[in-house]
């Protein structure tokens, strides 16, 4: 129980950082207190980003939402937290916007409470709309926002079809050191766009954090192929 509590102790107290600028000792818990995120919204290169943290540290996080955009559930939340327990900056960029589906969430992705599974069909029309140059020169800007402020090394934090975008960044962005994909889309999205899941986790740098939902693909678990790709690496 002392140990217990002297942990606790330490976890309020914030992270530590090392001269390198590199996280120290037991990393905070995610807790949310309140919603409202701490970070700013701004341009880069012709595209909208969140961002949060400080310019000057040696680490940038690129993160990428779900197909309901860039102010879906707690994504800029998570961002901001990202940002004070991994001494980073972080940039949130606005990725399907051109276009959104019936207005989206401010602007981009899906709109709130959208039936996905109900209206299969429509969805899948909408991402038809979409090829893999206009994501990269958005996630060129979102990188170059994270080399402007200082980062030597990017990580990407994924979900759902944002963990695909991750692998596409890790595949062309030479600071990329690691990942992590939550309930990832990374099939859908490569069969939407004529491309190997397994081409792709083949090329991702560093290592590889998979934390699929209970329903999704067999092949991100711990015999599937995606996760035997990336071993092989």
């Amino acid at each position: 129980e002392e140990d217990d509590e002297e942990a606790k102790e330490e976890e309020d107290e914030g992270p530590t950082f090392g001269k390198d600028g590199r996280p120290q000792g037991p990393t905070p818990s995610f807790e949310v207190v309140d919603e409202v995120s701490t970070g700013s919204v701004m341009e880069v290169n012709g595209v909208q980003v969140y961002s949060a943290g400080k310019a000057g540290g040696a680490a940038g996080i690129l993160v990428v939402s779900d197909f309901w955009g860039w102010h879906s559930g707690r994504v800029r939340v998570i961002a901001d937290y990202l940002a004070k327990a991994m001494n980073a900056l972080t940039v949130v960029p606005r990725l399907l916007d051109t276009p959104c589906f019936e207005g989206g969430t401010e602007g981009d992705g899906l709109p709130a409470g959208f039936d996905r599974a109900g209206r299969q069909k429509e969805f899948r029309s909408w991402m038809m709309k979409y090829v893999w140059q206009k994501f990269k020169s958005k996630i060129d800007a979102a990188c170059v926002h994270l080399r402007a402020g200082g980062a030597k090394r990017i990580a990407g934090v994924g979900f759902s079809f944002g963990a695909w975008a991750v692998c596409r960044a890790s595949e062309m962005v030479g600071e990329f050191v690691c990942s992590v994909l939550m309930y990832p889309s990374v099939h859908l999205m490569e069969e939407l766009m004529d491309g190997s899941h397994i081409r792709l986790a083949g090329k991702l740098r560093g290592p590889v954090l998979f934390m699929p939902a209970k329903d999704d693909p067999g092949m991100y678990g711990p015999d599937g192929d995606m996760v035997a790709t990336v071993r092989q690496k």
